[in-house]
C-alpha cells in the first residue's frame, strides 16, 4: 500500500516530466488569444527637427514614423480547463508498477499526483481551472444519467499541494458513464469567464455511451468549448482514439509526460483528428 511520501515522490517524478512541457503549453495559449498586436508609444516633440518633421507629416497626411517607438504587446492568457474525474469502483484498481519508485498505485492515485502537478503550473500560467470528481446518477425513468460533481478545486482558488494526501484517501464507488463525464466537463467549462475553454474528461472505463461523444464534441465546440478526452488503465488504444481529441496511458507518469504537449498541440492546431496512445 503506497504511503503519503509515496504519493509526495511520485507527483514529484510527475512534475519533472511535464516541465519540460510546460512553456510550449503557455505560448500556444499566448498565440491563440486574440487580445495581442502592437501600439504605438509617442516620443516627445521637444527640439525644432522633430517638430518640423511632424508638421512635415501632418501637412502631407501621412504617420511620422519617427514620431513613434513601436512597442510589442504580449498577449495575456485567457484560458480555462475543467477537468471531471470518473471515480466508478474501478478507479481504486492497481495500475503497473512504478519504475523508479518500485510502487504501485491506484488509477486515482495516478490522477491525483497529476493533478497536483498540472494544476499549480497552470496557475502561474494564469489559466483559471474548475476540477471535480463526477459520480454518476441514473435518474427515475431509468434512461438517463446525471453527473453529480464534487469539487476539487474552483476557478477563484488556487492549488494547494498539502489537498494531495486527502485526495488519495477518497474512496471511488460506482458505475461508469462516459458521455457523462464528458457532458459533466462541458457545463463546468461553459462557467469559466476566459477566452479559451477547455474541457477535459478522465475515465478508466469503457461503455456504451462513447457513442454520444462525437455529438458532445459538436455541442461543445457550438459554444467554443473543445472536448478533450483522457484514458487511463482499461482504456484501449481503440477507445482512447474514439476519445476526442484523446489521448491514452497505461499511468499518471506517462500521462504526465505527455499531456501538456498534447494539449499545446491541440490549441496550435483547433483539435486532433485521432486519440493519441501513449506506450
Amino acid at each position: 500500500m503506497a504511503t503519503n511520501e509515496n504519493f509526495i515522490d511520485g507527483s514529484e517524478f510527475i512534475s519533472k516530466k511535464l516541465l519540460k512541457h510546460v512553456n510550449a503549453l503557455n505560448r500556444s495559449l499566448r498565440s491563440a488569444n486574440t487580445n495581442k498586436g502592437l501600439f504605438y508609444k509617442g516620443r516627445s516633440l521637444a527640439g525644432g527637427r522633430h517638430l518640423i518633421n511632424t508638421f512635415k507629416a501632418v501637412k502631407n497626411d501621412r504617420v511620422n514614423d519617427d514620431r513613434f517607438r513601436t512597442i510589442h504587446v504580449d498577449p495575456k492568457v485567457s484560458a480555462g480547463f475543467s477537468i471531471a474525474i470518473d471515480c466508478s469502483g474501478s478507479m481504486d484498481s492497481a495500475t503497473n508498477r512504478w519504475g523508479g519508485l518500485g510502487v504501485t498505485f491506484s488509477r486515482w492515485e495516478n490522477i491525483a499526483m497529476l493533478l497536483n502537478s498540472i494544476l499549480p503550473a497552470l496557475d502561474k500560467m494564469g489559466v483559471k481551472s474548475h476540477c471535480g470528481l463526477v459520480d454518476v446518477i441514473k435518474a427515475t425513468n431509468e434512461t438517463t444519467y446525471k453527473g453529480n460533481l464534487f469539487e476539487i478545486s474552483s476557478p477563484s482558488d488556487r492549488w494547494r499541494e498539502k489537498r494531495l494526501t486527502k485526495l488519495c484517501s477518497v474512496y471511488m464507488s460506482g458505475g461508469t458513464h462516459i458521455a457523462t463525464y464528458a457532458q459533466t466537463a462541458i457545463e463546468m467549462a461553459s462557467r469559466l469567464e476566459t477566452t479559451q475553454k477547455i474541457a477535459l474528461f478522465v475515465t478508466d472505463g469503457y461503455c456504451g455511451s462513447v457513442r454520444y461523444l462525437q455529438s458532445l464534441k459538436e455541442q461543445a465546440e457550438n459554444k467554443g468549448i473543445t472536448l478533450v478526452g483522457i484514458g487511463i488503465g482499461d482504456v484501449d488504444s481503440s477507445v482512447a482514439r474514439s476519445f476526442p481529441n484523446g489521448i491514452y496511458a497505461k499511468n499518471g507518469l506517462k500521462l504526465g509526460e505527455h499531456l501538456l504537449k498534447h494539449l499545446a498541440m491541440i490549441v496550435n492546431r483547433g483539435g486532433v483528428t485521432e486519440g493519441v496512445e501513449i506506450s
